[in-house]
């Protein structure tokens, strides 16, 4: 009897595993799906006004440059990796800013379930 139970959870778990990697795989393939142009070209009027400013973040800006650009980030990531929400009508578009030496590499906005978009320096 208990190696019967035994057997029914460790199937309840696998069964478990493979629905999770197929719901994290649903959501987080799609961002993938257009990159680049094709990002670009999925763009809203409004993601299009967040774009023209991230595009004017520069090779060589710091990090006070960047908050000057973008305001204060939701999320601070040690100063490595922080973090904006941008709303465009979804509360899950993020834009991360990546910093190496105290100056930008990559700009990175990535509206999950949409697009990614990104620039490196």
């Amino acid at each position: 009897m208990k190696k019967r139970s035994t057997g029914i959870i460790a199937l309840l778990i696998v069964i478990l595993c493979v629905a999770g990697v197929f719901v994290i795989w649903h959501f987080l393939a799609p961002n993938f799906k257009y990159v680049g142009e094709d990002a670009v070209a999925r763009m809203s009027a409004e993601e299009k006004e967040i774009l023209e400013v991230l595009e004017t973040i520069q090779s060589g800006d710091g990090y006070e440059e960047v908050v000057a650009i973008l305001g204060t980030p939701d999320r601070a990531g040690g100063g490595l990796r922080p973090t904006w929400r941008v709303s465009a009508g979804n509360p899950l578009s993020q834009v991360a800013v990546y910093f190496l030496g105290g100056e930008v590499q990559k700009v990175r906005w990535i509206k999950i379930g949409d697009f990614t978009w990104e620039k490196n320096y």
